[in-house]
């Protein structure tokens, strides 16, 4: 908060202006849960330090003067109340206490014509009681205005996103509109994904290889069932369901409610149950996105898959394509999660923008998982158990298409399963996937459980400070400079000095 410029301030009778913060000492805050259903909060501030310009006007006369005013032992006590409706589904908060410290702020003009403003010491005390008093008391219904109106945006429908055809210039610059935005830039930045072996013979590209953009997907974290406050803990439930542009999947069967006490004593504990997974897969298959297509040219195709190309095309380019057929299914229980994913397959030769189908197959597959924690690194199987087929077609006779049929569960199990894992089973049999810094926050002492319908994951975290700082610094950057390029005043917003 140091050097920090605030937004200029003006009335009838006075301008503030220049408003620098030169000290701010770390805050102390407590909070207790209270009654079930309320939240108690003490904030102390020991001491802040404000620096800037006042215009005042006075009895006709115009006055400038530098002032500073020193902050010291702020002390804000607040209860807060958090009801669910659960006829109307809505949540309702009230601040039932919010007080401060009187007389926590010192005021000192300097100048020449400072004699001349000291009756306005005691406006300037008021300012300032009111200004932050209404930050700090208000900042529980800004917060649920907040965060209704993001669940509100990202639940409505939009197009696609589009991705920038060209690599950019270096010549435009994206100032990010929101301070979660730069504060999840590097969303997995330290994970175990940066850290594949380059000899696997299949690299894996999510847009590329897929379609899936993350830009078109989201959560609805829609209050859904009722607070529960404890002495140490909250409890609450979101909606949850994933959201494929700002739409719900229909027909997904919602799970049933879980019991809490299976979590561990953490800071953090998420029970996710199977609906969650189900809705995506949902929208995988209604919007056929996340169709599989892996390309090879003969000198980087697999082995087993030269000699066909060599043999039928040697200037083809070869095409695995699966997409699925039905709703891929997910069931988690006491053993982990099973995946059942039925599809069709096909094998494609193309040259100069022709293409030929070699051999296409109705595909089903069945996966077990079950990753486990230790020492904050993700470890468990993911293992194909059972792979069937069923030819429909072959496009080519002889020698391709006797391999082809023939070697078609090793082309599935050797070439197109290890693209299907993205990786995965590399780093979790060999290396292990470290938990990533999300936003910041770094996941300690994980635990993961397996019941039927659901996964509880418990954690603690810590966060780190200065990724805050610096995401809040290049945020309020981004902000001004957007200003800037715009020709806009930027006196009215908070800035760096």
């Amino acid at each position: 908060m140091e050097r920090l410029m605030l937004p200029n301030y003006e009335s009838a009778n006075i301008n503030v202006t220049e408003t620098l913060i030169k000290k701010f000492e770390k805050p102390e805050l407590n909070v207790n849960f209270v009654n079930r259903e309320a939240i108690e909060l003490k904030l102390k501030i020991p001491e802040v330090s404000l620096l800037g310009d006042v215009k005042a006007n006075y009895l006709g006369w115009n006055y400038k003067v530098s002032f500073s005013i020193d902050i010291r032992n702020l002390e804000i006590d607040m209860r807060v109340k958090v009801i669910k409706n659960e006829i109307t589904n809505e949540t309702y908060i009230t601040v039932h206490e919010c007080n401060l410290t009187k007389n926590y702020a010192t005021v000192l003009f300097h100048g020449k014509d400072a004699h001349h403003l000291n009756s306005f010491k005691g406006l300037l005390n008021k300012l300032i009681h009111s200004e932050i008093s209404d930050a700090i008391c208000n900042l529980p219904y800004n917060i649920k205005s907040f965060l209704e109106m993001e669940n509100k945006i990202g639940m409505q429908k939009r197009e696609k996103a589009v991705l920038a055809a060209s690599e950019p210039t270096g010549e435009e610059e994206y100032y990010y509109n929101t301070l979660p935005e730069v504060l999840c830039l590097n969303y997995f930045q330290g994970s175990g994904l940066d850290n594949v072996s380059a000899s696997n013979e299949v690299a894996f590209d999510l847009n590329k290889n897929t379609g899936i953009q993350i830009e078109d997907w989201g959560i609805d974290f829609s209050l859904k069932h009722l607070d529960t406050f404890l002495h140490n803990d909250i409890v609450f439930g979101i909606d949850g369901t994933i959201l494929y542009l700002g739409q719900k999947p229909q027909n997904v069967t919602r799970s049933s409610l879980f019991k809490f006490d299976l979590m561990r004593e953490r800071m953090l504990g998420l029970v996710i149950t199977e609906y969650v997974a189900n809705t995506f897969l949902q929208h995988l298959y209604i919007h056929q996105v996340g169709t599989l297509t892996e390309q090879f040219l003969p000198n980087d195709a697999p082995r087993m898959l030269r000699k066909v190309l060599n043999t039928f095309c040697s200037t083809c380019k070869l095409v695995l394509n699966a997409n699925l057929t039905k709703r891929a299914t997910l069931v988690i229980s006491k053993d982990g999660i099973q995946l059942n994913l039925s599809g069709e397959f096909s094998i494609s030769f193309i040259k100069r923008g022709s293409s030929r189908c070699a051999l296409k197959a109705d595909i089903a597959f069945l996966v077990n998982a079950k990753p486990m924690a230790y020492n904050s690194t993700i470890y468990g199987g993911l293992f194909l158990k059972n792979v069937e087929f069923k030819v429909k077609e072959i496009g080519v006779g002889g020698f391709v298409g006797r391999t082809l049929k023939n070697g078609l569960n090793a082309i599935v199990r050797k070439i197109f399963w290890p693209a299907l894992e993205k990786k995965i089973k590399y780093l979790l049999n060999q290396e292990g996937i470290m938990l990533p810094n999300i936003c910041g926050v770094n996941l300690e002492h994980l635990d993961i459980k397996y019941v039927d319908g659901a996964v509880i994951i418990s954690s603690d975290f810590t966060y780190d400070i200065d990724h805050l700082a610096g995401a809040f610094t290049q945020f309020i950057d981004g902000r001004v400079q957007a200003k800037l390029q715009q020709n806009q005043n930027v006196n009215d917003i908070l800035r760096n000095y």
